[in-house]
């Protein structure tokens, strides 16, 4: 028998990997608009950041917001579920943080300009992006009363 954890604790959890990275990506960000690092373009770099994050924790609450009215309810999930949820979650923060971070080094490196950088790991990002909410949703959906 596969081990299993309470729902609520994975979640709260999960909320907490998404927050902190969130938190750390939007300061990161912020530090470089502020230095002038995209010119007047700055709403189009965060127009390229917000919707890397913000559907993700839009649906991480609203499963948590659901939980908190249901907590009557002893419902778990598998110990895979939650290893992997949270292992998928933590490879997709850290690309997009690495992806934010790079903008620097390839201006200097390359002369491209920032904004025309962040764009050029779309593709991986929106690959990623779609098994992180897949398996996200799967694993808010996944869940199984206690026995």
């Amino acid at each position: 028998m596969e081990k299993t954890y309470p729902l609520q604790m994975c979640q709260w959890r999960l909320a907490v990997i998404w927050l902190l990275g969130s938190c750390v990506l939007f300061i990161l960000m912020a530090f470089q608009v502020a230095g002038g690092k995209y010119g007047n373009e700055d709403q189009k770099a965060w127009g390229w950041l917000l919707p890397q994050v913000l559907p993700i924790l839009s649906m991480i609450g609203g499963a948590i917001v659901y939980q908190m009215n249901r907590s009557d309810e002893n419902i778990v999930v598998t110990s895979f579920a939650y290893r992997a949820t949270w292992v998928v979650s933590l490879i997709y923060l850290l690309l997009v943080l690495t992806t934010v971070a790079l903008v620097p080094i390839a201006e200097q490196e390359q002369g491209i300009k920032p904004i025309d950088f962040l764009p050029k790991m779309g593709p991986v990002l929106t690959g990623l992006s779609a098994i992180a909410s897949s398996i996200l949703a799967a694993f808010f959906v996944s869940s199984k009363p206690k026995a």
